[in-house]
């Protein structure tokens, strides 16, 4: 988790300084988005199990390291 913060304040520093980099990807979030929309309501219960899985696998990793 702590090293999880320096990258996304670098991500969040290189969204803020260059235009383009910001520019490509809001369009490719903007167009993610309409995928999303334009399957709905699959492609949401595609992004639901998706992020359970890897919540799952994190856990699971999690657990496997203290051990």
């Amino acid at each position: 988790m702590i090293k999880l913060l320096p990258v996304l304040g670098f991500g969040a520093l290189f969204l803020t300084i260059s235009p383009k980099l910001r520019e490509v990807v809001t369009d490719l979030i903007a167009s993610g988005v309409g995928s999303m929309v334009r399957y709905s309501p699959w492609s949401y219960v595609g992004a639901v199990v998706f992020l359970l899985l890897c919540a799952m696998m994190t856990i699971h990793r999690a657990s496997a390291s203290s051990r």
